[in-house]
């Protein structure tokens, strides 16, 4: 709360300053009234709009919103650009005459661009963003198969004369997972699913090795040629 306070502070101060310069400018250079006035709504635009860019990059990277950090650069870009050009038709309202409605058409022909531009750049950030999410999936399935494994291999580790076969299974599997590389592949998934799923089956079995020794061999093969799958699953 006590930033957003000093922020309006200074927003409200630089916006006395270029009131006051624009009405110091306007009696030295005789600049007409509405000539005046649209300089001081121009000069305000970028004003806010270089206030709330400047604060954007803080709000975005606080709240994870990929898609607006990723504009960043683009927004920036364009927006330097309109306040070059603006204020060179501003200056050039001063040295040459130039009827305000020229330089009305001019000022919002301006902003529509960079409007235009900020549309575009989000449109392109939005694709970024997107991808990006969807390679963090791709990770998270990929790690989801190794967290499966050492979870059988955390309830092994508290079962006393386990068999030895299902302690090899599990060494087989965490060698093999260190070779298999992320895939978006729809057939990549379902396998990785499919994986998660009997792995699961078989820590709750394993609660009961005795009994359950048998169908947990089953499960343990199954997982094995799961993985095999994958690893041969490409996007």
């Amino acid at each position: 709360m006590k930033h957003k306070i000093i922020s309006a502070v200074i927003l409200l101060a630089l916006e006395a300053i270029i009131i006051s310069l624009a009405l110091w400018a306007g009696e030295h250079f005789d600049i007409p009234t509405n000539i005046l006035v649209l300089d001081i709504v121009v000069l305000t635009i970028m004003l806010v709009l270089g206030g709330y860019e400047s604060f954007q990059p803080l709000f975005a990277m606080v709240f994870k919103k990929l898609d607006e950090v990723a504009s960043l650069g683009l927004r920036w870009m364009s927006l330097a650009f309109y306040m070059f050009c603006a204020l060179v038709l501003i200056v050039l309202g001063v040295i040459i005459p130039i009827s305000f409605f020229f330089q009305l058409i001019g000022q919002v022909f301006l902003l529509v661009i960079l409007l235009g531009s900020y549309l575009m750049s989000s449109t392109t950030a939005g694709h970024i963003a997107k991808v990006a999410e969807t390679e963090n999936n791709v990770i998270a399935a990929r790690q989801s198969m190794r967290t499966a494994v050492r979870q059988i291999k955390d309830e092994l580790a508290i079962i006393s004369q386990a068999p030895e076969y299902i302690k090899e299974a599990i060494d087989d599997m965490e060698e093999k997972l260190r070779y298999i590389s992320p895939c978006g592949n729809p057939e990549a998934i379902a396998y990785e699913k499919q994986f998660a799923d009997i792995a699961e089956r078989v820590v709750i079995a394993m609660s009961n090795l005795e009994m359950n020794e048998e169908a947990i061999k089953k499960d343990l093969l199954r997982l094995q040629r799961l993985i095999e799958n994958r690893k041969n699953t490409y996007n």
